[in-house]
């Protein structure tokens, strides 16, 4: 019944078959493989992050069998068992995380901050209470690799430099924090955060999946339009519609470099120093007065593109992204070292 299994097959993986989606008598006979194609590599790397979510369940669970806390561990045992029972796989319920970016992260001053499951900063400071503050996330200025705080006296952002680590902008500087992996703090739920990276890790490990299979589509789309068969390009228009609603969340990874956002040069604001962004990716600082410019060169994006890590001929080690329309250079060594700069040409 495929129309191309090789190719198709092994352009997904070659998975073993689990179902799911859309019922198979709907999608027409040329897209049928790279549907099926699709399901099974999907489900694959749901099944790879549920393996890893429950060996991280089994930890929590040895750690906790040191301790007299019942309540926790017949819980850790029902999430246990519950990935053990049999059956298909609700992909879309797996890939949607309730907050925007999960977690406890510390400073350096051993301060714990975390969203709460209503996406409230809640921070927990050394000798002190856990306190929810007013601080909510401000869904409006905020995207996939950075949260814009609003009642924030602060004026806070995170942004999202890599998986383990976040540097938060505010009206004092900027300040890194670092994934605390096992960290348990006042009323921080380590259960909700735990399934919060779960599905953090589907979203992550199916997200090139989901762009290759709404190309592959798009492609079926364009031949049977040429063919003349509208009522099979109506059910293609309508399953790619409903994988690119299902997934906006999961937008194709932006991250490599070069960004087109970031090509073009930008003076600092209240500095003469000026950063030239090529679109070959070449980054170049000079400066007047400066002989010789410092050139970047690129180490790593964040997980959509956002924020850019480079290495600088001088040795350090800087990230650049933008907010509100303007570029953001800051360094990793928790200084109030921030520059500012606005786009010129």
């Amino acid at each position: 019944m495929m129309k191309y299994p090789v190719a198709v097959l092994s352009m997904f993986g070659g998975f073993v078959w689990a179902s799911g989606g859309d019922s198979v008598d709907n999608v027409p006979q040329e897209a049928l493989g790279v549907y099926e194609a699709y399901t099974k590599a999907s489900n694959a790397m749901i099944n790879r992050a549920r393996e890893e979510y429950k060996t991280r369940l089994n930890q929590f669970l040895k750690a906790k069998m040191k301790t007299d806390d019942w309540d926790t561990m017949i819980q850790i045992k029902k999430k246990i068992n519950q990935l053990d029972q049999p059956g298909n796989i609700d992909v879309q319920e797996e890939k949607e995380s309730r907050v925007a970016i999960p977690g406890v992260w510390g400073d350096y001053k051993n301060n714990l901050y975390w969203l709460d499951n209503d996406n409230t900063l809640v921070e927990h400071l050394p000798g002190k209470q856990v306190n929810k503050t007013p601080e909510v996330m401000d869904p409006a200025k905020s995207s996939a690799d950075y949260i814009v705080f609003q009642n924030s006296d602060a004026k806070r952002a995170w942004i999202r430099i890599d998986e383990k680590t976040l540097g938060v902008f505010s009206r004092w500087g900027v300040t890194i924090l670092n994934l605390q992996a096992d960290k348990e703090t006042g009323k921080q739920d380590i259960l909700a955060r735990l399934e919060n990276e779960y599905k953090a890790n589907c979203k992550k490990y199916c997200r090139p999946l989901s762009a290759k299979y709404i190309n592959e589509l798009e492609k079926i789309r364009i031949k049977l339009v040429n063919e003349g068969r509208m009522d099979d390009v109506f059910t293609l228009h309508e399953m790619i519609n409903k994988e690119k609603t299902q997934f906006s969340s999961m937008a194709p990874v932006t991250g490599k470099w070069p960004a087109n956002q970031f090509v073009g040069t930008w003076q600092g604001t209240g500095k003469k120093e000026i950063f030239t962004i090529s679109p070959d990716g070449k980054v170049v600082c000079s400066s007047p007065g400066k002989s010789a410019n410092i050139s970047y060169s690129y180490v790593t994006s964040s997980p959509h593109g956002f924020c850019h890590t480079f290495k600088s001929s001088d040795g350090k080690v800087r990230y650049f992204c933008i907010l509100d329309g303007k570029l953001f250079v800051f360094t990793n060594s928790n200084e109030l070292d921030r520059q500012t700069y606005e786009k010129i040409r």
